[in-house]
């Protein structure tokens, strides 16, 4: 019964991220075809919005067990979130789950979704995601970095 809930709420999950950046693009498209349409004459300014996708995803990954009110051992390594980025099209979708249930999922291009655990149904497949990554603790290799993929940037 919990993976009836883990791959609904990562599809979700994923689906929002895919909606979100090609929205984007496509606001993009709109924005310049006003823009051959404005006077050139005039002085430009820049009204571009702050894409705030850097510091969310480098916040996540700075989240401690303790802000997290997760009491955890010291003598044993215990994952207590996951961090995935997913590369859709031209943009990187990252979500990023805990085991408090909550959930976020940030879009390169500038959207996203903060705050997600707050759905029961997204709260649970969270809390599922995080305690799955416990399992494959033994398959991956310590980093001291955060970047993204060279293939994704």
């Amino acid at each position: 019964m919990s993976m009836a809930y883990l791959i609904p709420g990562i599809l979700l999950i994923g689906g929002l991220a895919y909606y979100l950046a090609s929205r984007k693009s496509k606001a993009g498209s709109a924005d310049k075809q006003t823009a051959a349409k404005q006077d050139t004459k005039s002085p430009k300014e820049d009204h571009a919005r702050s894409n705030t996708y850097n510091d969310l995803r480098g916040m996540a990954f700075r989240v401690t067990p303790e802000q997290l009110q997760l009491p955890f051992p010291l003598d044993k390594t215990i994952v207590y979130g996951v961090i995935m980025d997913w590369g859709i099209d031209t943009a990187t979708a990252t979500i990023v789950s805990y085991r408090t249930g909550d959930a976020s999922v940030y879009v390169s291009s500038g959207g996203g979704i903060i705050g997600g655990g707050q759905h029961k149904a997204v709260n649970h497949a969270a809390k599922q995601f995080a305690a799955l990554g416990q399992t494959y603790l033994d398959k991956v290799a310590k980093t001291e970095t955060n970047s993204l993929p060279r293939w994704m940037q």
